[in-house]
């Protein structure tokens, strides 16, 4: 894995992934593409680029996709002719965990939608050809892998429709629905993209202690990041195109 991008990355679940990315024995990118909507505060981040120059740090509101061309055009420059190996669509907001039928309101709904769903897709369409550049750059790779080229999103086991019962029915209006969205889009992304020798994981992190998660929260930041980062370099034919959560367990849509 050449070239990595990670969206969201100046704090929780993509810090971490930046962080452990960047100590990895095995797998640490030439090239590592953090984003945060605002870079100047993200200070955790510029103290990781400062001793590590394999670290770029660009400006990203994914909800401002009239930004995205010019964001792409930055991308190209820092990734080159050898393409972008792996977008990891990881931003995401969650605006109440305790909403019911009874409060949800169309601005609640719509602001998940946007960020969580339609975000992550429009973000892949314009940087699908550097993904595809990657995969041409690595055509002797066999088989998919992010050695070659990938396209992984952050989902949730909140957006699976079958587990959407017993202790974890109910409740999360609009970060259910969003997530379930971007489960679709994935899987249909990936079936547009499987002539290219791109291949697609969903991910779900677990219940994580951060900001999104509370303190409540079963799994630490650095476990959560150690069973993704397993997972995302485990992707093969075998997986593509699978929802997969952080203890490598496959689970329904």
């Amino acid at each position: 894995m050449r070239s990595l991008l990670i969206t969201g990355a100046n704090r929780g679940i993509g810090l971490e992934l930046v962080r452990q990315f960047l100590s990895h024995p095995t797998a640490k990118p030439e090239i590592l593409i953090a984003t945060a909507r605002k870079p100047a505060e993200a200070k955790e981040l510029h103290n990781l680029a400062a001793k590590d120059k394999s670290l770029h740090i660009l400006p990203l509101d994914v909800t401002k996709f009239d930004t995205f061309k010019e964001f792409g055009e930055k991308v190209s420059k820092i990734v080159g002719d050898k393409g972008l190996n792996v977008l990891l669509n990881n931003a995401g907001i969650l605006l109440d965990r305790e909403s019911k039928l009874e409060t949800i309101t169309p601005d609640s709904m719509t602001a998940q939608f946007v960020s969580n769903a339609v975000a992550p897709v429009m973000l892949t369409k314009e940087l699908l050809p550097l993904v595809k550049k990657a995969a041409a750059a690595q055509s002797s790779v066999q088989g998919i892998s992010v050695n070659k080229a990938a396209l992984v999103y952050m989902s949730s086991v909140l957006g699976s429709v079958k587990s959407n019962e017993g202790q974890w029915g109910g409740g999360y209006w609009g970060y259910r629905e969003s997530k379930a969205a971007l489960d679709m889009s994935a899987r249909t992304i990936q079936k547009e993209v499987a002539p290219a020798g791109v291949g697609v994981l969903v991910l779900h992190p677990g219940w994580v202690q951060t900001d999104m998660g509370g303190p409540n929260a079963l799994v630490t930041p650095t476990q959560s990041v150690q069973g993704l980062i397993k997972v995302i370099l485990s992707l093969s034919d075998k997986n593509n195109g699978a929802f997969i959560q952080h203890d490598g367990a496959e689970l329904p849509w």
